[in-house]
């Protein structure tokens, strides 16, 4: 039928095999993380001292997302707002508050949030940037200072001067240094 003896077997073979394999793809449903930690990669401190972030990356892909929690110094959970998984860094800096995370298997880019962090318990997104050619590692920001800078795996360096309003801020690749 399909040509050579025996060549039949291995093409109805096939054709079942493609058909098992298109039956099995399907969605996965993961739980809401809301308030629980998951994998907390960062903690910083809110400029009042009276709270704490904690950032969640849920590298065990236990949940929907990565998220962002606010404790208070007593560590009663107080706040929460989801974020991209695989969150690696946090860096405050004043009332802003910057985050960093990975780019994962699901296509998501790496990239960096600027969150206004004046109410610790609303946080504000003022601004995001996706790196499409580096996974952040470290971010570093200094009260009183303009600038703050993130560094990749790939050897790549960003810096960011903060602007006003935050969301007219730029992000530039400075130096791109091999990596060994």
């Amino acid at each position: 039928v399909f040509g050579e003896p025996g060549m039949s077997n291995f093409y109805a073979w096939l054709i079942i095999t493609l058909i098992a394999t298109a039956g099995c793809k399907r969605t996965q449903n993961f739980p809401s993380l809301d308030m629980n930690f998951a994998t907390p990669t960062s903690v910083v401190a809110h400029s009042s001292g009276d709270y704490f972030f904690v950032l969640n990356s849920d590298d065990n892909r236990d949940f929907n997302q990565g998220s962002i929690i606010t404790i208070s110094k007593e560590g009663e959970k107080v706040a929460v707002i989801p974020a991209q998984r695989l969150g690696r860094n946090f860096a405050i800096s004043g009332n802003d508050l910057l985050a960093i995370y990975a780019g994962n298997e699901d296509g998501v880019a790496p990239k960096v949030d600027l969150f206004d962090a004046a109410d610790a318990k609303s946080l504000k997104l003022s601004r995001s940037w996706e790196l499409d050619d580096c996974n952040p590692i470290n971010v570093v920001a200094r009260a009183n200072y303009k600038y703050f800078a993130v560094s990749c795996d790939n050897g790549s360096l960003y810096i960011v001067e903060f602007a006003t309003p935050r969301s007219d801020s730029q992000i530039h690749l400075v130096r791109r240094y091999p990596c060994a």
